[in-house]
């Protein structure tokens, strides 16, 4: 069984291959050949042969990445620097030049994809990335890692159906400079009052025991009067069976048992989720929730998002929107379900096209489609971003 060779081991024989040859070459250069033969020995032996040629006789990783259209390490490590420096127009300029200089878009983001792991390995371990990224160690925080290597990985799958490289490039910079991780500070101020005050809403949400109009003051009365009320007199017992009704205040909860009676999108919705949060909850299902215990299936593609910190964060959330302390119980797979993020894509969809709908009806784009022969190719619904 032909296995796929891991960049290390191929770059390894590539130099000892060439040192029998007698062949000048440059480790960075040989880096990079094992990375783009993505696995495969032959694939690199071929490379390097076209490399020999290229360079005049010797490997050098200028002339490699030349030859492949790729970019080298240390252009990788500019669009690290104006990312951990916070600088987005300065990343989209060197978005801007690598794609001036034809280098392969997609490869970057592979590049990117393989520079976050190992500044996360490095942030993780303690030990010293690969250089000259290892100037970069301590300037992206575990969680800001954990998220721009997302990014990169789901650009990297989206960038086929932009409507070309550039654009699809692009827009994963952007998420890389604007997008953020939850911090551990702002949400555990934020959260709780929210959260605390959510199982109060919660009666709305099964209107059928709602109490006769003369029975609201007397909830609103402290618990000590409604104690003192049945003594004082006989027909002060007669209203206790219309104040009875608040315990099934509680009721929620058992409502609960088994399927979540609530959308899991307005849940999260209410449990105000940010960063790698989000990104978890929103492509997952509450598929079983009771009494103390909700059960959570995540979509495998976002599996490896769910460290320690992200378990105990939304079991924060969930406790704060309970009312109560919930105990989580993880799953992985496809949900059956519709997710957060696929329902507001679905509805995003939709949306567009309504609008694409109504724009081709106007009349002066009927007339423009009609005699020059313009099509509507989008549209986008003011307000969506």
């Amino acid at each position: 069984h032909l296995k796929n060779m891991l960049p290390e081991v191929i770059e390894e024989q590539l130099g000892k291959v060439l040192q029998a040859e007698s062949v000048e070459a440059e480790p960075e250069a040989l880096a990079i050949i094992a990375g783009a033969a993505a696995g495969s020995m032959r694939d690199a032996l071929s490379i390097t042969d076209q490399a020999i040629s290229h360079g005049g006789g010797a490997v050098r990783a200028a002339s490699v990445s030349d030859m492949l259209g790729i970019a080298g390490r240390d252009e990788v490590g500019a669009l690290l620097d104006a990312l951990a420096a916070k600088d987005g127009a300065r990343l989209l300029a060197a978005g801007d030049d690598l794609a001036a200089r034809s280098v392969d878009l997609p490869t970057v983001l592979g590049q990117l994809q393989r520079a976050f792991h190992d500044l996360a390995v490095a942030t993780e371990l303690g030990v010293v990335p690969a250089a000259p990224h290892e100037r970069l160690k301590g300037a992206f925080s575990a969680e800001d890692l954990q998220l721009y290597y997302q990014i990169a990985l789901m650009g990297g799958r989206d960038i086929e159906f932009a409507p070309d490289a550039k654009v699809g490039f692009d827009m994963t910079l952007i998420r890389l400079a604007s997008f953020e991780p939850e911090t551990s500070e702002q949400p555990v101020a934020k959260s709780p009052p929210d959260d605390a005050a959510a199982p109060a809403p919660a009666p709305a949400t099964s209107p059928p025991p709602a109490a006769p109009p003369d029975t609201a003051p007397q909830e609103a009365k402290p618990a000590a009067q409604r104690a003192e009320q049945p003594p004082s007199s006989p027909a002060s017992t007669t209203p206790p069976p219309a104040t009875a009704a608040p315990p099934a205040v509680a009721a929620p909860p058992a409502a609960a048992a088994g399927k979540p009676s609530e959308p899991w999108h307005a849940i999260v919705a209410k449990m105000a989720p940010k960063g790698v949060t989000a990104m978890i909850l929103n492509n997952a299902n509450l598929v079983a929730r009771s009494p103390g215990e909700w059960t959570i299936l995540v979509e495998t593609a976002h599996e490896t998002l769910l460290n320690d910190k992200q378990r105990a964060e939304v079991e924060r959330l969930a406790t704060g929107f309970e009312g109560r302390e919930v105990r989580l119980e993880w799953r992985f797979g496809e949900p059956e379900a519709e997710t957060p993020a696929a329902r507001e894509k679905r509805l995003g969809e939709a949306l567009r096209a309504k609008a694409e709908a109504a724009l081709g009806g106007e009349p002066v784009v009927q007339t423009l489609i009609r005699e020059f022969g313009a099509k509507v190719v989008s549209a986008e619904p003011v307000g969506m971003s």
